[in-house]
Formats: C-alpha cells, structure tokens, sequence
C-alpha cells in the first residue's frame, strides 16, 4: 500500500515536469518566433529605406577616401596621406575666389602640388578626382608663372600652351574664373604682337643692337625718332622694360647729340655724291698720267712719240718704258689728268729685240733721254679728297638705382667728310683745247 503510493507521488511528479518542460519549450519557441519575426520586419522596412542610397560613404576616417584609393585594408599612413590631399582642394577653392593664384597663394599652391605628386606617385594613382585636382592647381601655377614673367622675360611659346590648356579645361567646365584667366592671357597675347610688329619695323631700321651697345645706322633721323616713340605710347610697349629703356635713351640728350652727327653725315654724303659725279665727268675726259707707262700705252692714246730711235735689224719693243710726258711742252707731273684731246708727247727709253732670223734673238736697253727740268711755274689744279671717319658711340652701363634702369651704348659709323682744294688755276693746252663756261673752265692737264 505504501508502495503503491510512492509509485503514483513519482508518475505524477514526472508528469508535472513534463508539463512545465513543455510550456517552457513553447514558451522560448515562441520568444524565438517573436524576435525572428521582429528581424525580419526591421530588415524588410530598412531595405527599403535605403534601396537607394544618397551617401554610401563611411562615416569614420575611411570616409574620407578617394575611390582610387579603396582597398581591403587601409593604414593610418595611408589615411593620413589621403587626407593631405584637402590642401590641394583648399588651394582650388583660393583660386576659384581670386580669379587665380596670387603672391600670397602661390607658395601654398606649390607645396601642396608636391605634396600631392609625391603621394599619388606611391600610390600609383593614375586618374580619379584627385589626379584632376592635382592637374588642375598644376594649370593654374603655369598661369601664374607666365603672367608673372610675361613683360620681363616674354616667352609666346609657354603663352599659347597655358592658352591652349585653359581653352580646353573651359570648354569640358566652364567656370567664371577660368575665363578671367584667359582674357588676361589674351591681353598679354595682343601685347606680343604689337611688340613683334615694332621690333620688325624698327629695329633694322635702327642698327645692330648686341647686349647694352646699338650701333645706330647713319640712315636714322629725327623723323624716324619720332616714329618710333609714337608707337611706344600707341600701344603702351613701355610695360615691356628694354622697351622703357629704348623710350627713356631716344629721349635723352645723348640721342639727340647722335642725331645732330647722323645729319652732318647725311649732308657730307650729299656733297661727296655730287662730288662723285664730279670726278666721273673728269675721268670720262681725261687720261690719267699713271696710266702712260709703256710705248703701248702711248699708242693707244696717240700720242706723240720721241726717243724712238731705229737701229737696223732690231724692232723697238711696246714694253719701252716712258720717261716723260710733255702737254704743250709743259711737263706733265706724276698724279695729273691729261685732256684726251691734248696735243700729248711721250719720250720714251727704246727697249730693242733683233728681228735678223740669222742671229740669236735678244734684247737690250739703249740710252735714254734726259729729262728736263719741270718748270717750278707750272699750273695745275689740284683735288684731293680724303676719307675721315666719324663715330658716335653712346654707352649704357649698368646702375644698381631703384628703377634698375641700364643706359645705352649708341655708336653711329660708316661717316666720311670730305674736303676739296684747289689751286695753281692756270691751264696746261690751249684755249681752243677746253670748253668754256660761264662759270668754270675744265683744264687740258690737272691733279688728281
């Protein structure tokens, strides 16, 4: 009986644990069921919030990278590296601001520009945003440069590439700056050309210009001053400093003083082209003296002959050299001209060569006639010009003053002057021999 009892205490205590296993079971079964379902729906809701994403960035210091620099794993190198790359977008947004770079920009502009070429380098970053930042603040820095130097040191070469350059980034994104950028580049551009125009015109016209010397041409005047000085202010070319300094030295008295010699040696020139004709007139009627040196010569301008004394079997030679010229009996000196109508006598020093075909040929000189004394009364008129030359050199040298201007070195050449004389105004030869003239004679016999 009390077996039976504990048999049945034990059957329904195992039933209670049953009972309370199973509610449990039901009961995590159900929790389970609850927050999986719960998942599911906060899943379901955020999926479609975000179906499309407006930043899918991450929001840590990774956020900050480039899609050119994504990888699986990142550094704190590299993100430091990376995030040095905003000084090249600070500088981007200073030059969107200024219209380009300026002198307080231009040395950050710099430094962030190696920074930026030495970290995408490491990389290996060849494209993405950061390489067109990195190019862009490289354009603007060649901008800088070449209106920084484009008066100073004018290079149309590095001008018509950032032209081009700028032309191109302009056209694939047109911005207010970028076209601020270019009209100043045109100006510039416009300022070549006047530049190329002036020194085309007016530099041959000037001379030789080497380093801090001109050498100024004799054909340069006061007009050609003027015109040259005129064009500086037409087209504003002082901005250009060797074109100031060409301005400051065609105003100074030193310019002034080479002119004054460049229009005594133009009304010089002016007398010895007169002069010049002169002396063609004279030598198309004369003979000159000099040019009687042998029997030959003679001959040719049928003159007179004496001394030509015939021996037999021997010929006089056309080699025989003359001794003297007489004009009217007067004694011709060295140097004068001789009217070809002139009745002219040459004496000459027979020169001989046996003509008998018996013998050996051979030839001798005989005596020769003494010449007479030339009379010390003698007229002869005589001309003589000389070259001088002068020259007008201006030099610039160098000065530390604060307009660092340098002076120039002028040298004018190429000057002559020259003088005619005259005197002795007798005439060797007739009257009938020269031609009148109401106001001047021109002589049987002169010196040259």
């Amino acid at each position: 009986m009390a077996a039976s009892r504990q048999e049945h205490v034990k059957a329904r205590n195992a039933k209670m644990r049953e009972r309370r296993f199973s509610h449990f079971a039901i009961s995590v079964s159900i929790i389970f069921l609850v927050i999986t379902l719960g998942l599911c729906a906060v899943i379901y809701v955020k999926y479609n919030s975000t179906e499309k994403w407006a930043d899918s960035r991450l929001n840590g210091a990774e956020a900050n990278i480039p899609p050119e620099f994504a990888k699986n794993t990142y550094s704190a190198a590299m993100l430091k590296d990376v995030d040095s790359l905003g000084s090249v977008t600070k500088v981007l947004n200073d030059v969107s601001r200024d219209g380009g770079l300026t002198a307080d920009t231009i040395k950050p502009a710099r430094k962030a520009l190696a920074r930026s070429q030495a970290i995408l380098k490491a990389y290996h970053v060849t494209g993405g945003e950061s390489m067109t930042n990195q190019n862009n603040l490289l354009l603007d820095i060649r901008v800088y440069d070449v209106e920084k130097s484009a008066y100073s040191n004018p290079d149309s070469a590095a001008l018509s590439s950032v032209i081009n350059d700028v032309t191109k980034r302009n056209l694939s994104n047109a911005t207010k700056t970028d076209q601020q950028i270019l009209a100043r580049l045109n100006d510039i551009a416009s300022d070549y050309k006047a530049l190329n125009s002036f020194v085309d015109t007016y530099v041959p016209k000037l001379g030789n210009i080497d380093g801090n010397l001109i050498t100024v041409k004799k054909s340069v005047s006061t007009e050609t001053t003027d015109d040259m000085l005129d064009a500086t202010r037409q087209h504003n070319l002082s901005k250009f400093p060797n074109i100031n300094k060409l301005r400051t030295l065609l105003e100074s008295a030193k310019w002034r003083k080479v002119m004054a010699n460049n229009e005594s040696i133009s009304e010089n020139e002016k007398w010895l082209s007169v002069l010049s004709v002169f002396h063609a007139l004279s030598q198309s009627e004369y003979i000159d003296s000099d040019s009687i040196q042998t029997l030959a010569d003679a001959k040719k301008i049928n003159a007179t002959i004496d001394g030509a004394t015939q021996r037999d079997d021997y010929k006089i030679l056309d080699a025989s050299s003359i001794i003297s010229i007489m004009v009217d009996g007067m004694t011709v000196t060295k140097g004068q001209y001789i009217r070809k109508d002139a009745n002219i006598t040459v004496t000459i020093s027979p020169s001989y060569e046996r003509v008998n075909k018996n013998r050996s040929s051979h030839a001798s000189s005989s005596s020769s006639t003494k010449s007479s004394s030339r009379s010390s009364s003698e007229s002869s008129i005589s001309s003589n010009s000389s070259d001088a030359s002068r020259s007008s050199r201006i030099s610039q040298s160098s000065s530390s003053q604060a307009s660092d201007s340098q002076s120039s070195s002028l040298q004018s050449s190429d000057s002559q002057s020259s003088n005619l004389q005259s005197s002795n105004s007798q005439y060797l030869g007739s009257g009938n021999d020269r031609d009148d003239d109401a106001n001047a004679q021109v002589p049987t016999v002169g010196r040259r």
